[in-house]
């Protein structure tokens, strides 16, 4: 599985654009706050023994008598971890939802490696977690599609307690974006982990048509089995469950924004069958401003 060629191309231009999270490791193509060998000018600190002479400026040393030296801000990379969702839950309502979560993390992935940013993906399922190379340039485009296309959907996962522990692992103020249908424990483990590290949290939140609008699955008795536990639960599909489920998962969206939001972070929500990820990264993604 690898995205469309025309729509690499387009997002080959574009950046993400962090709020909160900082160009903090390697050599790259963004402005830190690291002083060092670089070529944007940084201001002036007092000279201290061991200073390069070079960097002396006379200038300021005739305007106040004292020694001072030029410094420069270091680009550095961006931290860039994709998280995507690999438990069974994914494949709820076929394997349209999963096939655009992998599209979507490909994507991600394409564009911080087309910004010079060093990007890494972990993969969630109830065997393991699988943590990818480390990518940092479109040379490795062609390994990073192939290593998450053959993520696989299984098992039960205690996805929020995995997640949480991601965030305590990445390096400080990483942009972490998350591919995922939210069906997890702990969120508020997960909201508390990103914020004591300084990460940025953009939630993709995946959604079948079905759990968007029960009223697809049909009226009458129906017999609904847990897709991670085989846990079966018969309902009668009625008028008023569907309206009950439409305020209950309004309710639960806001929710889950809310948690997001209240730490700098972002939620977008897409239906598997309602926007191309041409839409989404193109339309979707830009007005929110997640990448330019």
């Amino acid at each position: 599985m690898k995205p469309d060629p025309v729509l690499l191309e387009r997002l080959s231009v574009s950046r993400f654009m962090p709020r909160q999270s900082r160009p903090s490791v390697g050599t790259g193509e963004r402005p830190s706050n690291v002083h060092g060998v670089g070529l944007e000018f940084g201001g002036h600190r007092p000279y201290r023994e061991g200073d390069d002479l070079r960097r002396l400026d006379p200038r300021v040393r005739a305007r106040l008598g004292q020694d001072f030296v030029r410094v420069y801000a270091e680009d550095r990379q961006l931290p860039i971890t994709i998280v995507l969702d690999t438990s069974q839950s994914m494949l709820e309502g076929g394997a349209e939802k999963r096939e655009l979560a992998v599209s979507i993390t490909q994507l991600l992935a394409f564009i911080g490696m087309a910004g010079g940013d060093l990007v890494r993906v972990v993969t969630v399922s109830a065997e393991e977690k699988r943590w990818s190379p480390r990518w940092q340039s479109l040379a490795k485009s062609e390994e990073m599609f192939a290593w998450i296309a053959e993520a696989e959907a299984e098992g039960m996962v205690p996805f929020g307690t995995e997640l949480a522990a991601i965030a305590d692992q990445i390096p400080p103020a990483s942009l972490l974006l998350v591919v995922s249908d939210w069906w997890t424990n702990n969120l508020e483990n997960v909201v508390l982990a990103t914020a004591k590290h300084g990460h940025q949290v953009v939630a993709l939140h995946i959604e079948a048509p079905e759990e968007s609008d029960p009223s697809l699955i049909g009226e009458g008795l129906v017999h609904f089995v847990d897709s991670e536990n085989n846990e079966v639960v018969d309902i009668v599909v009625d008028d008023l469950t569907i309206e009950a489920y439409r305020a209950a998962h309004a309710e639960r969206i806001e929710w889950l924004r809310s948690q997001f939001v209240a730490v700098g972070g972002q939620y977008v929500r897409v239906v598997s069958n309602a926007a191309s990820p041409s839409e989404l990264f193109l339309a979707i993604l830009r007005s929110n401003g997640v990448i330019s």
